[in-house]
């Protein structure tokens, strides 16, 4: 499903994030959450990803700032959501697990 959002048209842009925003609310809604594996594969993937286009990364990011340097893309950028990634991947199941709340 491809959605496309126009936010510079007249009116109230919130309408237009509701229209995008609220079939993809229903389908997670409709679905339930993701289990153990479904998410340590989209960590990887997003991993994975993420390391396949630094090069793109850094090459955009050179161009929006008129003269980054890879290097500091890299480490601006690029290291922290790999190591965001890599904690998640070892904390996910201690997140996942029930835990007791008070009910009143």
């Amino acid at each position: 499903m491809i959605l496309k959002l126009n936010l510079d048209s007249a009116g109230d842009p919130s309408a237009g994030l509701e229209r995008v925003f609220s079939p993809l609310r229903e389908a997670r809604d409709a679905r339930g959450g993701l289990d153990y594996r479904e998410r340590m594969d989209a960590l990887a993937k997003l991993g994975a990803l993420l390391r396949a286009n630094t090069p793109a990364l850094c090459e955009a990011l050179d161009a929006d700032f008129r003269g980054r340097a890879s290097q500091e893309t890299r480490i601006l950028e690029i290291f922290p959501a790999l190591s965001g990634i890599a904690h998640a991947r070892r904390s996910l199941k201690r997140w996942m697990r029930p835990q007791r709340r008070p009910t009143a």
